[in-house]
């Protein structure tokens, strides 16, 4: 390799890490500005617009965290003997954002969740249930696209005691790169209709999952999205901040940003997903 190839090489790398530093910078003035509350959605695209023109990043502001025991995570007794040696914050929810997630449902107290995609996001929603009361007054449905992944985690469910609060429906991905799922059924299985929806799946396309959930939810109904901050899910949090039916409220900078709003008008909603 030429001392110029080499000289290059390092320009790159020296590039890549000031992007890096400026990007977790902005990150860390807004996560220190505005705290837990959700960060409205123009002030996210203003910061973004002032990476892409100082950087040659491309991205986002993401930070991702780096993955974590459940052990080490500082949760909530309940959460911590239920998640065990859990690894948080690879392809699950990280520890930040379930820690944030936990509170939120303890004021919430939503007793009744719909849940896309299943997993540690699974074990949180029961066991906010659990703590509100018996098994009478709450549920969660999670729809799982993997059959095989579908079965572990009821087994992993029941191995907890946790059965009595969750119903994980298998729920293949139709062409649209969305769930495939009956809303009559998940309303059976909620027995009413839903006070939170929880995205945090599908990895292929999540365009029309929390429009299309808006079928089994109530005006007031709050809905999260994980992984906000990741160029394909900003923008459908973009998208939904337009849609009929929907409010998008902001997205709070924990872990790779979690996005939130609230159902406004669920026929609205559904019926633009039919008009599509």
């Amino acid at each position: 390799m030429s001392v110029g190839d080499r000289v290059r090489i390092e320009a790159r790398r020296a590039a890549w890490a000031w992007g890096e530093a400026f990007a977790a910078t902005q990150f860390a003035l807004l996560r220190f500005t505005h705290r837990d509350a959700p960060i409205p959605l123009p002030v996210w695209q203003r910061a973004a617009r002032r990476v892409r023109a100082t950087t040659n990043r491309r991205e986002l502001l993401v930070r991702s965290p780096s993955p974590t025991s459940a052990q080490q995570a500082r949760l909530p007794a309940p959460l911590a003997a239920a998640l065990g040696s859990t690894t948080l914050g690879h392809w699950s929810l990280d520890a930040e954002t379930v820690r944030w997630l936990w509170r939120a449902g303890l004021r919430d107290a939503p007793r009744r969740i719909v849940e896309c995609g299943g997993g540690v996001s699974t074990v949180l929603g029961a066991c906010l249930l659990r703590e509100q009361g018996d098994a009478t007054s709450g549920h969660l449905v999670t729809l799982e696209q993997d059959a095989a992944y579908a079965a572990a985690l009821r087994e992993r469910i029941a191995a907890l005691a946790l059965t009595p609060w969750v119903t994980v429906l298998d729920a293949p991905i139709a062409s649209d790169g969305n769930y495939r799922f009956d809303p009559a059924v998940v309303l059976d299985q909620l027995t009413g209709t839903a006070d939170w929806l929880l995205v945090d799946g599908p990895r292929e396309s999540r365009d029309l999952t929390v429009p299309s959930l808006a079928a089994v939810a109530r005006t007031g109904t709050r809905w999260f999205l994980d992984d906000a901050l990741d160029a394909p899910y900003f923008a459908n949090v973009e998208q939904w901040a337009e849609w009929p039916g929907l409010q998008t409220d902001g997205i709070v900078a924990v872990g790779k940003g979690l996005a939130t709003g609230m159902v406004t008008n669920p026929s609205a909603a559904t019926a633009a997903v039919l008009g599509r």
